[in-house]
């Protein structure tokens, strides 16, 4: 067991976002459903059952969606499944429990067993599940927040709190809730690493450890 107080290493490993989920000019460009509710005091559409929304080019599917034209709020809520599709980046599908896009300032939310999964357009794939995920549309910039876990490749990893930055390319996981995050390794050898600050940087194909940082590296048999 090694403690130091920063690690810097370089495995085989892959990972990747797109730029946001519920990125468009309005809270719905198209929506349909089995039923219609229109409230004109209170300026909201009803859509219940079967619920399908367009936005950009993100698809949505839910059981109940309200759009409400003067908040510029949609909330969905029952069995959400959506696909981000960018012919360059790649497709995103997500599922969840309940969700909200605001486009006055083009952030949306999911919570309620939160779970994504990112395919490239060379076939490398990330999942990642959370608690809540908080998009912004401006800053390309993805929150997960409580009993987060990211799969990707030779990897698995877990955390209180982790943000995937667009620009640079990398997902930074922090210590929250006296949880330290933790990275696992499976390939010619298991290692299991712990810190207060993990980054990923998929481009580089690194990770970063940074603050009270614990290894473990166990070689296979016979190797």
């Amino acid at each position: 067991m090694n403690k130091n107080n920063i690690i810097f290493i370089s495995i085989a490993y892959i990972s990747c976002f797109p730029y946001s989920l519920f990125s468009g000019p309005a809270p719905s460009e198209f929506l349909k459903a089995d039923s219609l509710e229109f409230r004109m005091k209170e300026n909201k559409m009803i859509y219940r059952k079967n619920v399908s929304a367009v936005v950009g080019k993100n698809f949505l599917t839910a059981d109940y969606a309200v759009d409400d034209k003067s908040s510029k709020i949609m909330e969905m809520s029952g069995n959400i499944n959506g696909y981000y599709i960018d012919e360059t980046t790649g497709v995103l599908k997500i599922k969840a429990d309940n969700g909200t896009y605001n486009s006055k300032t083009d952030q949306s939310k999911l919570w309620g067993n939160c779970w994504a999964i990112y395919t490239s357009s060379d076939g490398r794939i990330i999942e990642i599940k959370a608690d809540l995920i908080d998009f912004n549309g401006i800053t390309k910039e993805a929150k997960f927040y409580d009993n987060v876990s990211l799969a990707f490749e030779k990897n698995t990893a877990q955390s209180q709190f982790a943000q995937y930055f667009h620009d640079s390319k990398k997902i930074v996981m922090l210590k929250e809730k006296d949880f330290m995050p933790v990275v696992n390794y499976f390939g010619e050898y298991e290692a299991k690493f712990t810190a207060e600050k993990i980054m990923m940087m998929p481009e580089e194909r690194k990770l970063y450890f940074e603050n009270n940082v614990f290894s473990q590296i166990t070689r296979k048999t016979g190797i």
